[in-house]
């Protein structure tokens, strides 16, 4: 139903909740924490985890950008690693209370060694996961993901891996729609 060129809400039906006319999807800011825990082969399988923020602009309810695992680390080897995931998501609304999504990116850091000019570290990563919608503004979600060591130094949590190593991780977010 129309009022002048406009949308208006639909007339209500005795007892029920008024509804709009059209429910259309508002780009949202996605807030939130998350942690990965990866696992890697040196000379015996290592575990390392991660952790940070997690900020992604939700363009569509399909589509988002951001950057996650926000943070610094501080490795063995003394040095530093500030640094985070930039990331492209495609999500599918399975129903109201789940989406599945893929993404890719890669993971950029500013490696400062104790003694030496600092060098950029880089994985790139594609991975898999689901989104539980709590509530219309807050969600939980799991990932699985795999990463590639592109750069010769490499921050992954405490150890610092060399050029090529694989790390396949699993991960939880918490994040709030804004």
């Amino acid at each position: 139903e129309t009022e002048a060129g406009t949308e208006t809400e639909t007339e209500p039906e005795a007892g029920s909740v008024p509804v709009p006319a059209s429910d259309p999807y508002r780009p949202l800011l996605r807030i939130g924490l998350g942690m990965q825990l990866s696992a890697y082969r040196d000379t015996s399988y290592e575990l390392v985890w991660w952790a940070g923020l997690h900020v992604a602009v939700t363009f569509t309810e399909w589509i988002a950008l951001g950057v996650r695992e926000l943070g610094a680390g501080y490795a063995s080897d003394r040095s530093i690693g500030p640094g985070g995931v930039l990331f492209l998501e495609l999500a599918w609304r399975l129903d109201p209370a789940i989406d599945l999504h893929a993404s890719a990116g890669g993971h950029l850091q500013a490696v400062v060694p104790p003694t030496s000019p600092f060098v950029l570290g880089f994985a790139p990563l594609g991975g898999v996961g689901a989104r539980f919608w709590a509530h219309p503004s807050l969600s939980i979600g799991g990932d699985a993901e795999v990463r590639w060591t592109a750069t010769t130094t490499f921050h992954a949590g405490v150890p610092v891996v060399p050029f090529g190593t694989v790390l396949v991780s699993g991960g939880v977010s918490v994040c709030a729609h804004l």
